[in-house]
């Protein structure tokens, strides 16, 4: 009798232990996880990508339970705003967004252009605002996208002269891009191969490094799931996985190491 009772009261200093350690990070209940279609980031065909395993390798670090809905970015965003999700991954930050959410950097990269080959002599963001209106010039963006500072003052300019089209998805704008509709979007070194592989649009393209711009993706948290307290506890987390090379050995697995090394921050 006396065993059982040690027995139980352990099992309760351990359950009690476990549910102490998942307040710290705000994990009373599971963590809803929004992920969307980015290249090597998420692939909903393979139901893999460096996302869903970052995020996973976050849940077992912080003993969270996580459950993962795939879709469209523009609602992810505003689910993480309204508290429906909880997180997502590869966020870009702009002040409208830190109103609703914390922004974690894990992953820097530089833009590329995507341009038509017919645009080859092209070799500033400028040089594309100045075709217009003599040439009509479609730029192709993902819908709710934030592209960085650079890139995204440039679009403001260009949707101002009617030269932008948005699309759901990176797989729709590739498809944009492969029907002659695009002639201008953006990627990295990261996303831009797996479209590259999937569309028909190797001989129609020409790949600039013309911009000053890097950005930093971050995993994304909502003001309205976590206190400022978890938040500190979540960032101490990704700065672990990144210090201790674990979210590096994620990348590996998808992208040489001469990539990777253009990805540190």
């Amino acid at each position: 009798m006396k065993f059982l009772f040690l027995c139980l009261v352990s099992l309760f200093m351990a359950s009690s232990t476990i549910a102490d350690g998942k307040a710290q990070y705000g994990c009373q209940k599971p963590l809803v996880v929004g992920l969307y279609e980015h290249g090597i980031m998420y692939s909903e065909k393979t139901k893999t990508g460096v996302d869903k395993e970052t995020a996973e390798l976050l849940a077992r670090k912080t003993g969270c339970d996580i459950r993962f809905q795939v879709k469209p970015r523009a609602r992810i965003w505003q689910e993480v705003e309204n508290g429906d999700l909880d997180m997502t991954l590869s966020g870009l930050k702009n002040p409208d967004r830190e109103k609703f959410a914390t922004f974690v950097p894990y992953v820097t990269a530089k833009t590329l252009v995507v341009l038509d080959k017919s645009l080859v002599n092209i070799s500033s963001l400028e040089d594309v605002l100045d075709l217009y209106p003599a040439k009509r010039v479609n730029i192709g963006v993902v819908r709710s996208f934030s592209y960085g500072e650079e890139v995204d003052t440039f679009l403001r300019k260009a949707s101002a002269k009617g030269m932008v089209i948005e699309f759901p998805d990176m797989g729709a704008l590739f498809l944009g891009v492969e029907r002659n509709q695009v002639k201008v979007t953006f990627g990295s070194a990261a996303i831009l191969p797996e479209y590259l592989k999937s569309y028909n649009i190797l001989d129609k393209i020409v790949i600039k490094d013309i911009t000053k711009q890097q950005f930093q993706a971050h995993v994304v948290l909502s003001r309205k799931r976590f206190k400022e307290s978890e938040i500190e506890n979540w960032k101490k987390i990704i700065r672990e996985v990144k210090s201790n090379g674990e979210l590096e050995k994620i990348f590996l697995s998808y992208l040489p190491r001469e990539v990777i090394n253009r990805y540190r921050n």
